[in-house]
């Protein structure tokens, strides 16, 4: 995406700077030609330390617009921040309002990334929503011009936040894949396997178990001389168990474990047929997914979950397959189901690719940013003078912190919540699969004791047969015994 954004930007003749977080690996600041611009700020999803993590993200932040202002000396610049959290709203608007006082002309644009699964999926929490309010009524009081924008990248995630805020809600797509290459549509015909990709995180979230159960199924199946799976394990430690057995298999599987460059990835994705893209749509309701958009844009033909972004894009692009989320067998009947039908859905997997590309596109992405808000209002409310906190850092910080406090504890819930869910989920599963096989042995044995019962019928026949005979023959005058009686 930055290196899409860099270079539409150098075509616009745009002044363009991109900063990176300071941990990034060296393999991809070396590959994306990036250099980190400044320490890392924890997500705040992810740290044990949450109020140090939103200290962190204001202190760099100032320290990145204090600069950009000293560069552009009161003339107008955009921020886009593409991983944003509700909490960073606040900052970014109190930042706003300081520098705003200054006279420097700043527009601000927060793509919300950090996004509670829980509320998005209509399971509402009373904690979390007084959470977004209360993040509202601070974006209004510093920020009355209206200069920060909020954005998402997915209509799922608008239609879950936007009654929560007093402005609009923007939808601006990513550019997460280049606008003007050439959609490549190369038969398959020829192949006497067709290759079965998965190239995303080694997470439950990710579905990388359900990879692992789906191939051991199909193993078993009449299709599986007709299929290559080909899997490449991120670099971490989750699933550990899973990744061992994953390499324990040698049959109709290739196991990729490197760091993929950008060209490495592209190759990857030319070389599959089907992509597979099994999150679980309890932990990925409404994310977007740059390896479905590159999927699609390839023209592969995807396997995805039911009820996620992911499946609403099927309805206009391309051409997949979708399955119960959460469940291998699903997606192993899936998997069966795009091979069975893979002449067929090659027919569909070009359909709307060039507007797909289009719409994220950052050609599209900078058009988007430029677009005014049909709901803003500039100017109105409290001149930036009369705000209260207008020069403490220390309140903002309090305020923020305070909700982060409501976050955490409704957050912590969730987690516990969603990760009882998938253990419930894998429980049932694996509880379904041993009442399946105990139903198939029932069925055996019902089968076995049909076979004997009517060998026991014959037997008897036979036996009354004999009897009868003897009868006949003891009855009659001239009988002897020839031959043993068998």
């Amino acid at each position: 995406m930055g290196r899409a954004i860099g270079q539409e930007a150098e075509r616009q003749k745009i002044a363009y700077r991109h900063f990176v977080n300071g941990d990034v690996t060296s393999e991809i600041a070396h590959d994306l030609g990036l250099a980190p611009k400044f320490d890392f700020i924890a997500g705040l999803e992810w740290t044990d330390d949450p109020s140090g993590a939103l200290m962190d993200f204001l202190k760099q932040s100032d320290r990145i617009l204090a600069k950009e202002c000293e560069l552009h000396r009161g003339s107008e610049f955009d921020v886009f921040m593409y991983t944003a959290h509700p909490l960073h709203l606040p900052i970014i608007a109190y930042l706003l309002s300081k520098y705003g006082r200054d006279g420097s002309k700043i527009t601000a644009h927060a793509c919300l990334f950090y996004i509670d699964t829980h509320f998005c999926r209509g399971l509402k929490s009373g904690s979390y929503i007084t959470l977004l309010e209360k993040v509202s009524e601070l974006i209004e009081l510093f920020d009355p011009g209206q200069k920060l924008r909020i954005c998402v990248d997915s209509a799922r995630t608008k239609r879950a936040y936007e009654s929560y805020f007093e402005r609009e809600i923007k939808l601006l797509p990513l550019p997460l894949v280049y606008e003007n290459e050439p959609v490549r549509v190369v038969s398959k015909q020829e192949k006497q396997r067709l290759t079965i990709g998965y190239v995303s995180d080694r997470t439950k979230r990710a579905g990388y178990d359900l990879v692992f159960h789906a191939y051991k199924k199909l193993s078993q199946s009449t299709l599986f001389s007709k299929i290559q799976f080909q899997v490449k394990h991120a670099p971490r430690e989750q699933q550990a168990d899973i990744y061992q057995q994953f390499h324990s298999e040698s049959e109709n599987i290739t196991n990729i474990d490197k760091f993929l460059t950008d060209q490495e990835y592209m190759q990857f994705i030319a070389d599959c047929d089907v992509i597979l893209l099994p999150y679980r749509s309890e932990r990925y309701p409404c994310q977007t997914s740059g390896i479905l958009l590159d999927a699609l844009c390839e023209s592969k033909i995807v396997v995805v979950p039911e009820n996620t972004w992911m499946a609403d894009q099927l309805e206009d692009y391309g051409a997949g397959v979708t399955f119960i989320s959460g469940d291998s067998d699903s997606l192993a009947e899936a998997i069966e189901a795009a091979t069975s039908s893979f002449g067929e859905l090659q027919q569909g997997r070009a359909r709307n690719i060039p507007k797909l590309r289009k719409l994220h596109s950052a050609r599209n992405l900078f058009e988007s940013l430029r677009s005014p808000d049909s709901k803003r209002q500039t100017g109105v409310g409290k001149e930036i003078d009369d705000l209260p906190f207008s020069d403490s850092t220390e309140s903002v910080l309090l305020q923020s912190l305070s909700l982060m406090l409501d976050l955490q504890d409704a957050g912590d819930t969730i987690r516990r919540r969603d990760s009882l869910i998938i253990s419930r989920g894998d429980e049932v599963e694996k509880r379904t699969h041993q009442i399946t096989s105990l139903e198939g042995q029932i069925t055996s044995l019902e089968g076995q004791i049909t076979s004997l019962e009517g060998q026991v019928d014959s037997l008897e026949g036979r036996v009354n047969a004999a009897e009868r005979g003897l009868v006949k023959m003891k009855s009659s005058r001239s009988w002897k015994i020839t031959a043993p009686l068998r």
